[in-house]
């Protein structure tokens, strides 16, 4: 995630099967990055990854996200302003 403000609201999810997730939302610092593990049984069924983010405290400017696997991107999205973001990769 990186953008021009200092800072953003941001929440990653990873959903594991169709019925499990973790995830939390937090104000992070910019550029951000996280990083997540998938098991052999979990990379072979259901899962996705998505990445909310949104300027916070007035803050305007661009965002954009990306999701890699692999080393290669799967999503990404840009915005600027106010508007919120939202990158998404799924598979099963």
């Amino acid at each position: 995630m990186t953008g021009d403000a200092g800072t953003a609201l941001i929440r990653n999810v990873v959903v594991r099967s169709a019925s499990e997730s973790e995830g939390n939302t937090t104000k992070r610092a910019l550029p951000w990055s996280a990083e997540s593990s998938l098991s052999a049984a979990d990379a072979a069924g259901y899962h996705k990854v998505v990445l909310f983010a949104k300027n916070v405290d007035g803050s305007r400017g661009a965002l954009s996200c990306e999701i890699t696997i692999n080393g290669e991107v799967v999503a990404s999205q840009h915005t600027t302003g106010y508007k919120p973001i939202t990158c998404l990769y799924h598979a099963n």
